[in-house]
């Protein structure tokens, strides 16, 4: 079933990740579910066709650390989205933030939401934050969502 976005007010679309080359953004191949760049765009196109006014964000997913453990012996693995925040080192939050914005911009997006829960929890999520939040200034909205 499809989706009435005339009901809608915002929209956030997932999964988002840093990929394998620490770039924050989709993955283009075609993985277990296809093309995520494929269906990023058929959701936003159909979005913004049935409602002009519709806010849409994106969000970075977390990942079940046990699970991937589990079955891939790391607690961060690239998986058919990328990695989550666990793949972010300590002083890379600018960088980080940066190239988010470069995909708001290139979407003409809302904003930007972390799945804040297992994965994305991390240490250095307050200098992440406040680095998200400095570079996003009144521009985009920055949301979180905690399990």
């Amino acid at each position: 079933d499809r989706v009435d976005y005339t009901v809608v007010d915002r929209l956030i679309i997932g999964p988002l990740g840093i990929q394998s080359d620490g770039h924050f953004g989709l993955v283009g191949d075609e993985g277990k579910f296809g093309s995520l760049d494929d269906r990023f765009d058929r959701v936003q196109s159909d979005a913004r066709r049935s409602n002009p006014s519709i806010e849409i964000e994106v969000s970075i997913w977390w990942q079940a650390e046990v699970w991937t453990w589990w079955h891939t012996g790391s607690q961060c693995p690239q998986t058919e989205w990328g990695r989550s925040l666990c793949a972010l080192q300590a002083g890379e939050e600018e960088r980080f933030a940066s190239e988010v914005i470069g995909f708001l911009e290139q979407h003409d997006l809302f904003g930007f939401n972390i799945d804040y829960e297992a994965s994305n929890v991390q240490p250095t999520f307050a200098e992440l934050g406040r680095a998200i939040r400095a570079a996003f200034g009144d521009d985009y909205n920055f949301s979180v969502s905690p399990a």
